[in-house]
């Protein structure tokens, strides 16, 4: 009885590249595993059929497996796994026909060879997606890069309408009202260069990159442009406006917080952009027409100070024509009647003598 040699039982199962091989022993201790000339040899201190001994036993396979078993110690169990050298279906495990008496199928684990190659199919699928979503990028890394790029592109914008909106109100405390005149010609080429960038955020818009509606960008897209270089950029009259200096002012102050909060504000902020238009629109039409009638009034005036001087060396003109009064038309002939009898209506004083009675 000392010499005899205890076995455990042995289940194994296998797939086309591996061999599975639970031995039952619990409480293992000290195990010896490996593999000597495609022959497995196991010997470990344990509990199982016949108490606690020494277990062990030796597996010639089928055929040639890499010599590098893996095990894994659990409290009731010893799991093996063989890597097998060449990918195939194997029809038994042993070299040997007859199969030993304390190996058994582990049916826990048992697939047939049919099921064995969907399973590994569908390895391989796993593996081919994992491999296509590491040559395209995983989604994290999609969304850093879609960040650090609207934040380059929003941190640009951000520089640049900065740089216009300081330099414009910088200017406006130095020169004043004469800053409104040659605003064009100096910041022209920095807005110039912001707007035709921001052809980017509605290509962004287009292809998915952000979440804004693609007609609304257009349509701001094509007005600013519009506004920018067929008005001010082609018409030299336009360019020494003062309307210019309010509508550089209003679009840079609107992009400095849209591209700030970026889409916390940026719809409600832009939306005030046709209202700052039509109000800057609006101050122009205000000043040609103050303008205008400040002209008027002031060749009115020179007019009447022309008449006065001229009533008070020649006395007061009486037209020829016909006079508007409470009822119609006064005809010559009853006006003549009236300065007759009120000789004072000719600019003649009492002391005076007047020039029709000589």
């Amino acid at each position: 009885m000392e010499n005899q040699v205890l076995t455990p039982h042995v289940y194994w199962a296998q797939r086309h590249r591996e061999l599975y091989l639970r031995v039952e022993l619990s409480d293992v201790q000290n195990p010896a595993i490996s593999i000597t000339e495609n022959v497995l040899h196991f010997k470990a201190q344990g509990h199982g059929a016949k108490g606690d001994n020494v277990y062990e036993f030796h597996l010639e396979f089928l055929d040639l497996v890499k010599p590098e078993p893996v095990y894994k110690l659990t409290q009731r169990q010893v799991n093996i796994t063989v890597q097998k050298k060449v990918s195939q279906w194997w029809d038994r495990l042993t070299k040997q026909e007859k199969r030993p008496l304390f190996l058994a199928p582990d049916f826990d684990r048992w697939l047939d060879e049919s099921d064995a190659e969907m399973e590994l199919r569908a390895k391989e699928e796993e593996r081919l997606n994992k491999l296509r979503l590491e040559s395209q990028g995983s989604p994290e890394t999609l969304t850093s890069l879609k960040k650090g790029y609207l934040f380059m592109y929003n941190l640009v914008q951000f520089l640049g309408f900065s740089w216009i909106f300081v330099n414009m109100t910088v200017r406006l405390f130095i020169l004043g009202k004469e800053s409104f005149y040659d605003t064009f010609h100096t910041v022209a080429d920095m807005m110039y260069f912001c707007q035709m960038l921001s052809v980017v955020e509605t290509i962004n818009a287009t292809i998915g990159v952000t979440k804004s509606p693609v007609i609304p960008s257009l349509i701001q897209l094509l007005g600013r442009n519009f506004i920018l270089f067929i008005i001010f950029g082609t018409m030299e009259e336009m360019q020494n406006k003062a309307v210019v200096f309010f509508v550089f002012y209003i679009w840079s102050t609107i992009e400095i917080f849209r591209v700030s909060f970026d889409l916390r504000l940026r719809f409600p902020v832009w939306r005030v952009l046709p209202a700052a238009m039509c109000s800057a629109k609006g101050k122009q039409s205000c000043f040609f027409f103050f303008l205008k009638w400040s002209m008027d009034h002031n060749t009115s005036l020179s007019t009447e100070e022309q008449r006065e001087k001229s009533r008070e060396m020649k006395g007061p003109s009486y037209p020829s024509g016909a006079y508007l009064g409470k009822r119609g038309l006064i005809h010559k002939e009853k006006f003549l009647k009236g300065l007759k009898e009120n000789p004072r209506l000719d600019g003649t004083s009492e002391d005076q003598p007047s020039r029709r009675n000589d």
